[in-house]
């Protein structure tokens, strides 16, 4: 028997698999979440070969972040525990009724950046910039191949961020001077909203020493609801 547990009506237990159901059992909610025995998926069911490819398990682990994206994150291997904790974040930032779906998420510049819409209050808006600063600071010094600590380097006028072990190219002087340093999107008062500059620690996943502001920037996801 397969295993569900649903966040929109608290519910947990088992069902006989149906391939073609993503919602729950119960009250037919897409925040659902599945573990079914590999015995039990028929030899001709897509999820054999999504179980090779961790972006679709990430999508499926995740419903609500996803429901609209087309498209599977552009991102290898090293960076999906950073995926993860990303979507852990913004499934707790988010207040019942608010929405919050993923449009496009890429490695750009050596950085996850990711393109998102939803209908938040302000102050919800702020956490996930909050999840997301965090994010894009450890995928800039995490391998995208191994998931070991890294740093950026450029080759063929790419950059990528690798391990002594998959170094390619030259490393990037900037990166390895700048002592992880992350901007952080940050909502205040007033708008434009201001982007401060924080010293990420990839051990605790987390940013130490406090924000000091170098200048205004627009925002990176949708402007948050007035009401």
């Amino acid at each position: 028997m397969a295993e569900f547990r649903c966040r929109t009506c608290g519910q947990a237990g088992t069902w006989v698999y149906d391939p073609q159901r993503s919602t729950c059992p119960l009250c037919d909610s897409i925040d659902v979440q599945f573990v079914i025995p590999k015995d039990e998926v028929p030899a001709d069911d897509p999820l054999h070969n999504a179980a090779n490819h961790w972006q679709v398990a990430l999508m499926g682990a995740h419903p609500r972040l996803f429901e609209t994206m087309t498209d599977e994150p552009h991102l290898r291997e090293g960076w999906r525990d950073t995926m993860e904790r990303l979507c852990v974040r913004i499934e707790r930032a988010l207040r019942e009724g608010e929405t919050f779906q993923f449009v496009r998420i890429v490695q750009r510049f050596g950085i996850l950046r990711a393109e998102w819409e939803g209908q938040l209050l302000e102050e919800t808006w702020a956490r996930i910039e909050e999840a997301l600063a965090p994010a894009e600071a450890r995928s800039s010094c995490t391998c995208e191949l191994c998931g070991a600590e890294g740093e950026k380097y450029h080759t063929d006028r790419i950059i990528k961020v690798r391990c002594e072990a998959h170094a390619e190219g030259r490393p990037l002087v900037e990166a390895r001077a700048n002592g992880r340093l992350h901007p952080v999107r940050v909502v205040v008062p007033s708008t434009p909203r201001v982007v401060t500059v924080r010293r990420y620690d990839r051990d605790a996943d987390a940013f130490v020493d406090p924000p000091e502001d170098i200048e205004a920037a627009p925002p990176s996801g949708p402007d948050p609801e007035d009401d």
